[in-house]
């Protein structure tokens, strides 16, 4: 059944390679990892640099999200709801910023990934901020080269059946900029792990509502083709390394 879901709601994303960017849906992230036994040594350590941008005055929200299952030890750090334009004058020095973290905390971590991401509000649900759901079940998609028409072909149909049924599932889609090798991501948000019971009426059933079973199953195995790949993770959000202005 998750399978299923998970080709159903991908749908949504399809529109995002055509959509027009939309002020304010641009985000920074970083993700990094450090062993099991630096867990304790790195997070001090990031507070450290946390305080840095205390000292700068700097009034950007960077929030701090560590997995909870799938590869531990990995921490994700975003400031959303920028421009593109921002990242031209931010309001603290980059350089001086990247200085800070490799003084406090880039000896215990095996590597940086960043890049920029856009968040695709055409079709997406959220519910609320981090403070409120601090659970995020991520998924995230690759898609094979060559698949775009028919990936954009399958999208609109989903799109419409889940958003004709006010699907009660919150999500957040995610296009990638730059940075990192994911296309797309959906990300499931949850106030806690009961809130992670499914929906009353699943992905799948709403489309067999709306098209049919036959031609629901033809456009789920679509799906299913033109994924490349496909991973999963169950993201916590951590306030105590969060800063926010």
């Amino acid at each position: 059944m998750r399978k299923k879901t998970t080709l159903a709601v991908l749908a949504l994303v399809a529109c995002a390679t055509t959509a027009r960017a939309q002020d304010g849906d641009i985000s920074q992230w970083f993700r990094s990892s450090t062993s099991l036994d630096n867990v304790a040594a790195y997070e001090e350590a990031y507070l450290r640099h946390v305080d840095w941008h205390r000292s700068q005055n700097d009034p950007w929200r960077w929030d701090m999200w560590t997995t909870a299952s799938g590869e531990l030890g990995t921490y994700f750090i975003v400031s959303a709801d920028h421009m593109l334009a921002d990242f031209d004058a931010p309001p603290f020095d980059p350089a001086a910023d990247a200085a800070d973290a490799m003084q406090q905390f880039g000896s215990l971590v095996g590597g940086v990934t960043s890049g920029f991401s856009r968040i695709l509000t055409d079709v997406s649900r959220p519910a609320g901020t981090p403070d409120d759901f601090p659970l995020a079940h991520v998924f995230d998609f690759q898609v094979k080269l060559g698949k775009e028409a028919d990936f954009m072909a399958a999208v609109q149909k989903y799109h419409e059946a889940l958003d004709e049924a006010n699907w009660e599932q919150p999500y957040i889609w995610v296009a990638n900029i730059t940075g990192g090798l994911t296309q797309f991501t959906v990300v499931f948000q949850y106030a806690n792990h009961a809130d992670m019971a499914p929906p009353a009426m699943s992905a799948d059933a709403i489309m067999e509502e709306a098209l049919g079973a036959p031609e629901a199953e033809i456009w789920s195995a679509m799906f299913a083709d033109v994924i490349e790949s496909m991973t999963e993770t169950l993201w916590m959000y951590r306030p105590d390394l969060s800063y926010v202005p």
